[in-house]
């Protein structure tokens, strides 16, 4: 779709839900990956490069999950 389209119909749905339209603007970005053939490892946390300075694994059971990254991922 485009972040120009989805900007659009974002303030579309807003101006349809409000009497006043709100200004609308970027607090965050959120960057999403789908991999296939990579078992995650808790241990492959370290892999990446970040300026975060504490690192997490998701887990479900045993198994890993994903890693979250920036400040709500602390």
């Amino acid at each position: 779709m485009g972040a120009e389209r989805a900007a659009s119909e974002v303030e579309e749905l807003l101006s349809a839900l409000f009497v006043v339209s709100p200004e609308v603007t970027v607090s965050r970005v959120d960057v999403y990956a789908d991999v296939q053939g990579w078992r995650f490892e808790v241990e492959d946390v370290r892999r990446f490069v970040t300026r975060a300075q504490q690192r997490r694994a998701y887990q479900g059971g045993r198994r890993c999950t994903g890693f979250p990254f920036g400040r709500a991922g602390r």
